[in-house]
């Protein structure tokens, strides 16, 4: 039977901070999932992209060293995981749980217009530190209009730290239609050791990055986590990795670099989000020097965690009631 693929709504990194495993489904549940992936599957071709998951968006499989697969971008804001017909195939009813993301252990950026015509926001975040790879970008996570008055527009933002890795299909900077590797990861801190997550390949033709469930290793660079990569030959394609996010409920690569084979990548993440104007579209580089000139800048380095940012009358902002800008 020809190899297919699906995009399918799951999360397998569960943290007992920031995520919390429901009941495992019944039969009746497991029968009506199973019946979603299969009417997915039907008559679709390599790469097909499942944009409406419904009532069963919270289905996933639960599989150990298993890794998150996010599209960056699909039809309709969707995203799903990269899962092949053989894994589907052998799902059971205990394979298949419920899982449940607590909405406490977030950053919340809540924007007001006070101009007299709406407003296109977009939230990013500073981009991260790298030792090696070529570049450092950071995508845009979120857009929005904002209309005039006192109607708000939420960004929210998991406070977690996540490596991510993705396979390049178009030119750097733009909307990568590829699956995206996630793997919840901790920072190397004077009381802790260092983590890393170690890259593979799947080994469909199409050879996704992989993302190992980090582990401890010697060494490392205070404040930063590291990401192993090993040597891929040039025919194979280009890829990215650094931070990934879940920001507004979505799996992102927040921001990244150019791998190059053969190296360890160090990642130290600057939780600094800008708020700006414009309707940049998800996943799309959001040009940090040129964007952030104009934009708002909400600073999480003292532990605030809800942010109140204004667009003014006159055409500036304010975050928490202080004048930028």
């Amino acid at each position: 039977m020809q190899f297919l693929s699906l995009f399918l709504y799951y999360i397998s990194v569960a943290s007992t901070h920031h995520y919390a495993h429901g009941s495992y489904v019944n039969d009746s549940v497991m029968d009506q999932c199973r019946s979603f992936i299969e009417d997915a599957l039907e008559d679709k071709s390599e790469d097909t992209q499942v944009t409406h998951v419904g009532d069963f968006e919270q289905c996933s499989i639960n599989q150990e060293n298993s890794s998150v697969l996010r599209r960056p971008h699909c039809e309709g804001g969707k995203k799903g995981v990269f899962m092949n017909e053989e894994a589907i195939s052998s799902m059971e009813t205990n394979d298949i749980h419920l899982t449940a993301q607590a909405i406490n252990e977030q950053f919340t950026i809540l924007v007001t217009n006070q101009e007299l015509q709406p407003i296109d926001v977009f939230l990013f975040i500073q981009p991260a530190e790298f030792d090696s790879g070529t570049g450092a970008y950071t995508n845009s996570l979120a857009n929005a209009q904002v209309q005039p008055g006192s109607s708000q527009v939420k960004f929210t933002y998991i406070d977690s730290y996540f490596a991510a890795a993705q396979k390049l299909t178009d030119e750097i900077g733009k909307v990568q239609l590829s699956s995206v590797s996630l793997q919840e990861i901790a920072l190397k801190s004077a009381d802790s050791k260092a983590q890393q997550s170690d890259l593979t390949f799947d080994n469909t033709e199409k050879q996704f990055p992989i993302l190992s469930k980090a582990h401890t290793v010697s060494g490392g660079i205070d404040n930063a986590f590291q990401i192993s990569v090993p040597m891929f030959p040039p025919g194979q394609g280009k890829y990215i990795a650094g931070l990934g996010a879940i920001a507004q409920g979505e799996y992102q690569v927040a921001t990244y670099t150019k791998l190059t084979g053969g190296t360890t990548l160090f990642v130290q993440p600057k939780l600094i989000f800008y708020i700006a104007l414009g309707d940049r579209e998800v996943g799309r580089d959001a040009n940090f020097i040129t964007m952030s000139a104009n934009a708002a800048k909400c600073d999480t380095i003292s532990g605030q965690r809800t942010f109140n940012v204004v667009r003014t009358l006159t055409g500036g902002w304010t975050v928490d009631g202080v004048a930028q800008n």
